[in-house]
């Protein structure tokens, strides 16, 4: 009793508006609002606090909590709640800012105006003001925010193992939907290899999370681009076991979707439960209606895998020093003209094929096309991918109601120029000697031309005018004018429209009154400061006027009036204003469910584009340099690179100098030097040289040309598995010695004999002695157990005596020594190296002389010393120290 008489008594105290903040803030605790108060939007108390600094606005001082039980003396002192404001148009712009911190935002809009609250009974209340939207970075569709998409992954760990991890993962850009179930350790590298494949921004946590997977998100974040913002995590307890099932079938019913999920492991289903329940607060759950859609990561039958350490060493999406894309593999093949496209190279680049018909299939459509590069198809295809909107994204809005009515035509207008190009190329003009190529072009003109005939009609409902008036784009004009008279519902608008008419008639009728009145045949009605309808008079002849005439405004020489009558058609055709408004908007609504209801063809018309896209992109990075070749494939695994280059480090040399990249030959057959074992000195191209051969094994399997010469031929290889550099890995807790164990460990269970491995100095985390050992080993059961291909770097000399395998070779990168200087050739050549040259490489890389000539001193005479006891095991044991 005292705490509800205590809270009324309060609650007196706060304006209609602060009241109305109070009870929306104490149910969505868990969102800053957005309040939209005329043409600003307002945050109060907590919400204005953040918002402020955020923003960098200014913040009115006032109360803090909306809990006035716990509020603080300083809340005590105020009367009204803190608050900051930001204008009405800019309200997309702000929000980027306060998504880009992980906040969720609602946005509450005003859902009354002044002329339709006039004629309601609650006239005398507050606004009726309701939560409209809900935004995360994952969930926000309206304006462009991230290229690649933003998705939202949703986990849950098996009891009480947590080594069985559960995975969905929704973005709303594209509507794709991913689910997956795997097994994995404590380094927890399969899931970062999601993580890396997928860069999602924002994550649901099912239950009990391990140390370990905590740790990977830590990880993740913390080596992300800055630019994208901060990771949103949110946390839920289980849905009862027994519930799950229900309320998916509650929301999908017996839909294709309810039945594909149906057949899922019951922990991803309470991924997917959970997250229906969440995107249902922000109007999206609809997205798992998308049959379509839906697809499992791991299914990799055709593809070939590239893990967490793969994508990171070898820089497939982004470049090791500073985590951009510029310096990638990406960066290197990325010539699309569309977003879509762009989206779906990201998803080849990280899953290359691995079905040498596919490979085959697609390199000779990228051939095709360099070929056919000038053709009337290929020609309109580019200009019309380089002209397009992001008609994924769009689609998407248009799913979820979400599209603005420009943003709507314009998607529209796309369809229709896509309908002309490909409805309208004769069949023998898409007869190319790829059979892939030209069964893309066929696919779309077959859809054009028969599938979506009632879906050409839909744009020659609109008034094109009012859609592309950017300066009304939100104003109830744009809204009221955006259909024409073939809108299959015009009837709706104009009944308002008639009305509207109607009370124009009155008016007209009213001025003749009013000028009969005044005595002036000739007035008119004028606007002044917003308000229309007024009548002007000098104020010399005020006096003569009804004295019921209202006055509105006036000068020192004129006043303004309307009559009594004038007033109330004025309120009445306000009225009726709002009236067509909302029914332009739900008409509008209709309108989006009706393109939706093509969204099937619509979807595959987007693919299919997406797809071309990336052929074409393809295409010109094959065609960068005139020495990149289409290779030749074989059924057994080989390596056979004639005038290979480095792609990444060739063109951003290329970019800088003039200089031409080395070219380097290699041969690896199953049973003549599968095993290259490479050493050489320091700085000398190791790295570079064996990244290089992976680098054109995964752009072969893409399908792409490769930079190597003519007759270069290549096996088609399941994985490249890669374990290379040493550093500590101080956000997982991990020595330089543990992350290799870890990462050896991981290759090995990972290869199979169509592996290929890249071991990058294995064995140097821990002593000379043990590091040789661990190193020896693995490379010898690699060699004699799983049999993979192997591009071993070391220091160890002593591993060169594994030549006695023919399926071993040594090898080691050119150079030229003399006393004081040391110069790379970059040439791979036969034979082990006997020194590593660590003292040269001190000196360019800039270590005083007066310490690389002691260092030279010493390494000389502990060198000979050795050399001539014949104590071999001590040579390698103070080299590597030296080193």
């Amino acid at each position: 009793m005292n705490h509800v008489a205590k809270k009324a008594k309060i609650s007196t105290t706060l304006t209609p508006l602060d009241q109305q903040f109070v009870e929306l803030k104490r149910s969505n605790q868990d969102k800053v609002l957005a309040i939209q108060v005329g043409y600003k939007y307002k945050f109060f108390g907590e919400d204005a606090k953040l918002a402020s600094a955020i923003l960098n606005i200014m913040l009115i001082p006032g109360k803090m909590s909306v809990d006035p039980l716990n509020s603080s003396l300083e809340d005590r002192q105020y009367q009204k709640y803190a608050y900051c404001s930001i204008p009405e148009n800019r309200i997309h712009i702000h929000l980027k800012r306060l998504l880009a911190e992980g906040l969720k935002v609602g946005i509450v809009d005003q859902n009354e105006t002044t002329a339709i609250k006039s004629n309601s009974s609650s006239k005398s209340k507050v606004f009726l003001r309701e939560i409209s939207k809900v935004y995360t970075t994952s969930t926000y569709i309206d304006e462009e925010f991230i290229k690649e998409g933003n998705y939202l992954i949703c986990l849950k760990e098996n009891e009480p193992n947590k080594d069985k991890i559960s995975m969905v993962a929704v973005n709303i850009y594209s509507a794709d939907i991913l689910h997956d179930q795997f097994v994995d350790t404590f380094t927890r590298q399969e899931l970062e290899t999601r993580f890396l494949h997928l860069n999602p921004v924002e994550f649901i946590l099912i239950g009990g999370i391990s140390h370990a997977t905590t740790k990977c998100i830590e990880n993740f974040e913390a080596f992300r681009n800055d630019d994208v913002g901060k990771l949103r995590i949110n946390r839920f307890e289980c849905q009862p076991i027994n519930q799950v099932l229900d309320l998916l079938k509650d929301h999908l019913g017996d839909s294709s979707s309810f039945g594909l999920i149906a057949e899922m492991p019951h922990d991803v289903q309470c991924c997917f439960s959970q997250l229906s329940a969440y995107l249902k607060d922000f109007g999206l759950d609809n997205i798992f209606k998308l049959s379509d859609n839906y697809s499992h990561f791991s299914s990799l039958d055709k593809r070939l895998t590239l893990d967490a350490n793969t994508l990171k060493n070898l820089e497939i999406f982004s470049n090791a020093t500073n985590g951009l894309e510029n310096g990638s593999l990406i960066w290197l093949l990325d010539h699309t003209r569309s977003s879509y496209g762009a989206r779906l190279l990201r998803k080849w680049v990280g899953s290359p094929l691995t079905s040498k018909e596919e490979i085959l299939e697609r390199s000779s459509c990228v051939e095709c096309i360099i070929q056919q590069y000038k053709s009337i198809p290929i020609e309109k295809s580019v200009t019309l991918l380089k002209n397009s909107v992001d008609l994924e994204l769009a689609l998407s809005r248009i799913h979820f109601g979400r599209s603005k009515r420009k943003n709507t035509y314009l998607f529209l207008k796309a369809f229709n120029e896509i309908f002309e190009v490909f409805g309208g190329l004769k069949d023998e003009l898409i007869k190319f000697e790829s059979m892939y190529l030209s069964g893309i072009f066929h696919q779309l003109k077959q859809i054009s031309t028969n599938d979506l005939k009632e879906f050409e009609k839909l744009i020659k409902m609109i008034h094109s005018p009012a859609a592309l008036d950017d300066k009304k784009s939100d104003s109830d004009e744009h809204i009221v004018k955006y259909f024409n008279t073939n809108f299959y519902d015009f009837d709706k608008i104009k009944h308002f429209y008639d009305v509207i008419d109607g009370i124009e008639n009155q008016l007209n009728d009213e001025l003749k009154e009013i000028q009969k009145i005044v005595k002036r045949t000739n007035m008119k009605y004028l606007t002044n400061n917003s308000e229309p309808y007024l009548i002007e008079v000098r104020n010399a002849q005020v006096g003569s006027l009804p004295k019921d005439w209202i006055k509105i405004n006036g000068t020192k020489s004129v006043s303004r009036f309307r009559t009594p009558k004038t007033s109330q058609l004025y309120k009445s055709i306000q009225y009726n204003k709002e009236l067509l408004v909302n029914q332009c908007n739900e008409c509008y609504n209709g309108f989006l469910e009706k393109i939706d209801d093509c969204h099937h063809s619509l979807n595959k018309i987007v693919k299919l584009l997406a797809n071309l896209d990336c052929m074409i992109s393809l295409a010109a990075a094959s065609s960068l340099h005139e020495n990149y070749t289409k290779p030749s494939f074989t059924d057994v695994q080989e390596i056979n690179l004639i005038g290979s280059r480095n792609p990444i480090a060739e063109n951003l040399q290329l970019s800088h100098t003039s200089g031409m990249y080395i070219s380097n030959d290699i041969k690896m057959r199953v049973e003549d030097g599968r095993v290259a074992i490479i050493t050489g000195p320091n700085m000398g191209g190791k790295s570079s040289f064996i990244r290089q051969v992976a680098l054109t094994v995964i752009m072969a399997q893409l399908g792409c040309f490769i930079p190597a010469s003519e007759g270069s031929t290549l096996g088609i290889f399941d994985s490249v598995l890669t374990r290379m550099g040493a550093q500590d890995d101080l956000m997982r807790g991990q020595s330089t010695f543990q992350v290799e164990l870890s990462e050896c460990s991981s290759i090995i269970r990972a290869c199979t004999d169509k592996s290929l491995v890249l071991l990058d100095e294995v064995g140097r985390g821990t002593s000379t002695v043990d590091g040789y050992a661990i190193a020896h080993s693995i490379l010898s059961y690699l060699i004699t157990d799983i049999k993979p291909f192997v591009l071993f770097i070391t220091h160890f000399q002593k591993l060169k005596t594994f030549e006695r395998f023919k399926e071993v070779k040594n090898y080691h990168l050119g150079f030229q020594k003399s006393d004081d200087e040391l110069i790379f050739t970059y040439k791979l050549t036969d034979g082990c190296c006997d020194r590593s040259y660590g003292i040269h490489c001190a000196n360019l890389a800039g270590l005083s002389k007066e310490i690389t000539t002691k260092a030279h001193v010493m390494s000389t005479f502990n060198y000979k010393k050795i050399k001539d006891s014949n104590d071999y095991g001590k040579l390698w044991e103070i080299v590597d120290e030296l080193d």
